[in-house]
């Protein structure tokens, strides 16, 4: 009977040792430099993108995000696992953050964006609910098979939309302030 109290105590202070451990804030997602698809992503027109910046180095977003999964070029980072890529102008500061796929294709990059404006903004909004938080657009674009644009030039914002619904938001950062 002694031996089997001795094993439940062993076992119940291996459990305890076991729960601490694993919920230090070395083990909580992101906690590496890693961002992962669950972070929630805050679109900020003019600011950034989660916790991309307007005008941040390579360095800096690669620092905050982690290693990209790929790198097209020699001024651009991708962030797959994310929804999005990141653009870099000449001055190598960033100046534009694409979201979702601009294909229209609903595949993992679209899956993976989880950005929204705070007015609720997003992939798959629709039409009808950005003119309703941005008001008309400064210009509209129509393309074949049900696509269309939805230029905010002054935010430095663009809604690329598929029979209504938003399927990629474009950020761009160099719009005169």
């Amino acid at each position: 009977m002694k031996s089997k109290t001795i094993l439940e105590v062993v076992a119940i202070a291996a459990t305890i040792v076991i729960v601490t451990t694993s919920c230090s804030d070395s083990a909580k997602p992101g906690s590496s430099g890693q961002v992962n698809s669950n972070t929630p992503i805050l679109i900020e027109p003019g600011v950034g993108v989660g916790k991309v910046r307007a005008g941040m180095s390579m360095d800096e977003v690669i620092a905050q995000l982690g290693k990209p999964d790929g790198k097209p070029g020699d001024r651009h980072l991708e962030y797959r696992r994310l929804g999005f890529a990141v653009g870099f102008g000449r001055d190598g500061g960033v100046n534009v953050v694409m979201c979702g796929n601009s294909s229209g294709v609903n595949d993992s990059l679209a899956k993976a964006f989880t950005g929204r404006t705070k007015e609720g903004l997003g992939l798959g909004s629709s039409r009808a609910d950005v003119v309703k938080a941005y008001g008309e657009p400064s210009g509209v674009e129509k393309g074949p098979a049900g696509r269309e644009s939805l230029k905010y030039t002054p935010l430095g914002l663009t809604f690329l939309l598929l029979e209504g619904k938003v399927h990629h938001i474009t950020v761009d950062f160099r719009v005169p302030r």
